[in-house]
């Protein structure tokens, strides 16, 4: 599917009907990614900016607006052009959408793996067009930095090894595992599915793609929360509501091998952990960068593949599919195919 951009929007029209329906057109499908965009921020500070750059207007205001200046055809006109200029600056917001990760992530560059918050401009990255395509190594062109952000986590591990625990009648050792800390809205590619965002990964179904070529199946998929120890997160158990795993961020350490909160770590977590609520989510300095003429690159020691496009390009592109019937509406989280 080719990439719905705010410069598309004429195209994204019926032009066979008069210019008043296509101006018509054109507002709605304005109203409609503004919409959804504001539906997938998890910031509300950011929900308002974007109120502020693209407000929800109906046509008809949007019409009485330009009605000094233009009439007939050049005010329907005008009004396109209105609404094309306020998507544009939706989607091309400056991240405030923070799809990022948290420091200690391992990007996979042509010199080797290296810290997310090492990547500097001028860095060559492997990346691969975001639907298919050759896996080459392209130069970063920016990159971006937030200071607090709530993050989540997402376990996965190789679907071999977990193969060749079943043909050998035995369990798959802890140090199998990996994990990522990530916005919870950042896109992931999904088998089967395309990219979807961390917070609706299915992790019964789900499966990653790696660099290699190979597949990653989904352990957990959870938020953090905060813990009496600066620095340091936890992540609840699968099983039971006081068992879980410390992840400790302090220092831009790689969080992919952490440490279970047994015994006294144990005790200490039913004590001072906060959690069940959104406000005490785990935060910290997240990173994200973007990569000449593909929007992927690869994360961890294994390369799951990721999107590092602006979330509003990408929800863009999901309410034209949604308006044409190319894709399944699910809310606002970010889930088509290529």
């Amino acid at each position: 599917m080719q990439r719905a951009l705010a410069n598309d929007v004429p195209s994204m029209v019926n032009k066979n009907a008069s210019l008043a329906e296509q101006a018509f057109q054109a507002v709605q499908i304005k109203n409609d990614l503004t919409m959804t965009l504001r539906m997938a921020m998890d910031d509300a500070n950011a929900a308002a900016q974007l109120s502020m750059i693209s407000p929800i207007r109906s046509f008809d205001e949007m019409v009485r607006s330009r009605s000094q200046e233009y009439a007939g055809d050049a005010l329907y006109r005008q009004v396109i052009a209105d609404a094309q200029m306020q998507m544009r600056q939706a989607t091309k917001a400056p991240a405030p959408y923070g799809l990022c990760f948290a420091a200690g992530t391992l990007i996979h560059t042509q010199e080797g793996l290296k810290p997310i918050e090492q990547i500097q401009v001028g860095d060559w990255v492997l990346t691969q067009p975001e639907e298919t395509g050759e896996r080459i190594y392209k130069r970063v062109t920016r990159t971006t930095q937030f200071e607090d952000a709530a993050v989540w986590t997402v376990a996965y591990f190789l679907k071999d090894e977990q193969d060749k625990a079943i043909a050998e009648n035995r369990m798959m050792p802890r140090d199998c595992n990996y994990r990522l800390v990530v916005t919870p809205n950042h896109p992931l590619w999904v088998r089967g599915k395309g990219w979807v965002q961390v917070k609706d990964l299915d992790c019964d179904a789900d499966e990653l793609e790696l660099a290699d070529g190979g597949v990653a199946r989904l352990l957990n998929v959870s938020p953090l929360y905060r813990t009496e120890m600066e620095g340091v997160a936890w992540e609840e158990g699968m099983f039971t509501s006081w068992d879980g795993t410390l992840h400790d961020l302090r220092g831009g350490r790689s969080v992919e091998k952490s440490f279970r909160a047994t015994g006294a770590q144990q005790a200490i977590q039913s004590d001072f952990v906060e959690r069940w609520d959104e406000s005490c989510y785990f935060h910290c300095s997240v990173y994200n960068f973007e990569v000449e003429d593909c929007y992927t690159y690869y994360v961890g020691t294994l390369g799951v593949w990721v999107h590092n496009t602006n979330c509003g390009e990408m929800l863009c592109e999901r309410v034209i599919a949604i308006r044409n019937g190319l894709a399944p509406s699910r809310g606002a989280g970010l889930y088509f195919t290529g």
